[in-house]
């Protein structure tokens, strides 16, 4: 249960990725795989050691995406940073308008 649990949310998270994003991350994939094929020796260790197997996984997954997605994280991070800046210039350019010409009188 406790690894069905992990694999099922990876696959769910990986269906929702490919509805929303076109895209699949294989680092995810690889680790559902693995998974997978630990299953069965997971089955014959105590639930401790089954942990321990399944939190090594997790852990290696964090750390990879950690490394290579971190171009990515800067190239997202960078575009939000811009789109956020220019809306904000906007907004700026919007008030002293206002501010210089005063708000609009409705028509009569």
């Amino acid at each position: 249960m406790l690894f069905s649990g992990v694999m099922l949310y990876l696959a769910a998270d990986l269906a929702f990725q490919l509805r929303t994003l076109r895209t699949v991350t294989w680092t995810r994939i690889g680790v559902l795989v693995v998974l997978a094929v630990g299953l069965p020796v997971a089955q014959h260790l105590p639930a401790f050691g089954a942990l321990t197997l399944l939190t090594a996984n997790c852990l290696a997954l964090v750390i990879i995406e950690l490394v290579a997605l971190a171009d990515s994280r800067r190239a997202l991070r960078r575009a939000v940073y811009e789109e956020k800046t220019i809306h904000e210039a906007g907004e700026a350019a919007w008030r002293a308008r206002w501010h210089d010409e005063g708000p609009e009188q409705p028509a009569q």
